[in-house]
């Protein structure tokens, strides 16, 4: 089983989420059957972090046939997801001021 990146948990990915992009980040494109085996997750808890990862625009998916083959985007990606940290955070602050 892969190690979780605590860089990837300090971006604001959930643990299972950031299993699954750093698998993806060192193993490459993968298919579902393969990221459950390679993190040890449920197959329902590999989808629910993968739809969350492909609306951050942190992995990205290509079918063949029947099967979706997931990878990593780049990891430039992460700095995104901060901005909308920072930016929630913000809003966050100066509702608690008002």
């Amino acid at each position: 089983m892969t190690s979780i990146s605590p860089s990837l948990l300090h971006a604001g990915l959930e643990p299972a989420q950031a299993l699954i992009y750093q698998t993806l980040i060192e193993e490459g494109e993968l298919n579902v059957s393969a990221i459950q085996q390679k993190t040890g997750l449920s197959r329902a808890g590999v989808y629910g972090s993968l739809v969350y990862l492909e609306g951050k625009l942190l992995v990205e998916y290509r079918k063949s046939g029947r099967k979706a083959f997931y990878k990593a985007t780049h990891p430039t990606m992460l700095f995104t997801l901060i901005e909308e940290q920072k930016r929630t955070a913000a809003l966050r602050e100066k509702a608690l001021e008002e």
